[in-house]
C-alpha cells in the first residue's frame, strides 16, 4: 500500500535553474508516494537529480510519513502557515497520492561565499 512520505534533502544547484543564481544549494522537502520511506526517498533523490540538482542527499532529519487525510489541517497549516499557498491543497494531495506522484516544497537556500 502506498503512503505519503516527507523526504528532507540537501541539494546543490547544479543545472537546476529555479534556484536563485546566488544560491550554492538548498534544503528542501520532497514528498513522495511509495510503500516505504526507503522507496520514497530513492524516488525523491532520483527526481531531484533528474531536475538537474547535484550532490543530492538526505539530511539528518528523519523521513516522515504524513497522513494524506490530514494533510492541510494537520501538516501544512501548523508547519507552514505563512507559505501554505506553496503546497498542494487537501483535494490535490489526495489525487497526488492516488497517482503515486512526487513533488517538492519551498527551498531554503544558502548563498555562495
Amino acid at each position: 500500500m502506498n503512503k505519503l512520505w516527507k523526504c528532507p534533502l540537501k541539494v546543490n544547484r547544479g543545472s537546476f535553474e529555479q534556484l536563485p543564481k546566488e544560491w550554492l544549494g538548498a534544503f528542501v522537502n520532497f514528498y513522495a508516494v511509495a510503500p516505504s520511506y526507503e522507496d520514497a526517498c530513492d524516488k525523491a533523490v532520483s527526481i531531484a537529480k533528474s531536475m538537474g540538482m547535484e550532490n543530492v542527499e538526505l539530511t539528518e532529519s528523519e523521513p516522515a510519513e504524513i497522513d494524506p487525510e490530514d494533510w492541510w489541517d494537520g501538516y501544512v497549516l501548523p508547519n507552514y502557515p505563512g507559505i501554505s499557498d506553496s503546497f498542494p491543497s487537501q483535494e490535490q494531495i489526495l489525487e497526488i497520492v492516488d497517482k503515486g506522484m512526487v513533488f517538492h516544497g519551498p527551498f531554503a537556500g544558502w548563498k555562495n561565499e
